[in-house]
């Protein structure tokens, strides 16, 4: 039944997004108004699920964080492969964020994106012969929307929501793009002056497919860098890493076993990335979902 949805195309369309574990370590990858926080640093991720079965998702990301005045702004292609079907997007987000009292504000994003969507016929084997691909390809841009809203209480607690790929077309002329809706909170209890405990969760949904929740608890210091477990009921169980490797770079590595009937075929996924921070030091706007 795994394998079915994975290749089955009327399935792949709800999965079709870039699986969330990158967010932990970039936000906007899941809510356009943590655009800026990270204050000019640079990111670089490869994801790899479910290693060993053919067209398992794969997902190669570039992305880059500003602050223009007290915009944030932040630019990023990233391409997605499911089975046969290739996803390629350029996006630009913004975010404002708006102090409501002393120790309450409310940030807001908009991502403006365009998807380039395309139809490997040669692999998996199985498409030449699965009348759902028959027919079917788009390799024309088509323009997309997403919107997040975000409430931060001191820097202690946040919760937010957002909903993406709101006006996207997908590689079926037959089926529509489903839209994508997160809701997330977090917490940070302070050890001393540079070390705190994370606490977050994520909960996304997909018409056509099951809730998605994330769960993580990771500890953080200022000069060692980060390490935690991250779980999600019923589909994996892992651990994220992160470590500076100079002033201005960090590395960061996670992993997740799966605790679903894949267990038969494959026993890990991985993600590993790499980050640059210009020296340029200027306040943040938001300081939210920063797991690293």
């Amino acid at each position: 039944m795994t394998l079915a949805v994975l290749f089955v195309g009327a399935s792949a369309h709800a999965q079709q997004s870039a699986l969330n574990d990158l967010y932990l370590f970039n936000p906007t990858v899941v809510d356009p108004t943590f655009a800026g926080q990270t204050q000019y640093q640079f990111h670089s991720a490869f994801q790899q699920k479910w290693v060993g079965v053919e067209g398992a998702p794969r997902t190669l990301a570039l992305y880059g964080d500003f602050n223009i005045k007290t915009l944030g702004v932040h630019v990023g292609i990233q391409s997605d492969q499911a089975g046969p079907v290739t996803r390629t997007s350029p996006t630009i987000n913004v975010a404002q964020t708006v102090q409501l009292a002393k120790d309450h504000k409310l940030s807001v994003g908009l991502r403006a994106q365009l998807d380039n969507w395309v139809v490997d016929y040669t692999k998996p084997r199985n498409v030449l012969f699965d009348p759902v691909f028959q027919g079917i390809t788009r390799s024309a841009l088509n323009p997309n929307l997403g919107l997040g809203i975000t409430y931060l209480y001191s820097d202690r607690f946040y919760v937010g929501a957002s909903v993406l790929d709101m006006v996207g077309k997908g590689w079926s002329q037959d089926q529509p793009l489903y839209a994508h809706a997160h809701v997330y909170a977090g917490y940070f209890h302070p050890i001393n002056r540079t070390t705190r405990v994370a606490v977050s969760g994520v909960v996304n949904r997909t018409s056509n497919a099951p809730y998605d929740v994330n769960l993580h608890v990771l500890l953080q210091n200022e000069k060692m860098g980060s390490a935690g477990l991250l779980y999600s009921p019923g589909d994996g169980l892992g651990f994220a890493l992160a470590a500076p490797l100079h002033e201005s770079f960090k590395l960061y590595y996670h992993y997740i076993y799966p605790l679903n009937p894949l267990q038969a075929l494959s026993n890990q996924s991985h993600t590993i990335g790499i980050s640059y921070r210009m020296k340029i030091q200027k306040d943040c706007a938001l300081q939210g979902q920063r797991y690293f």
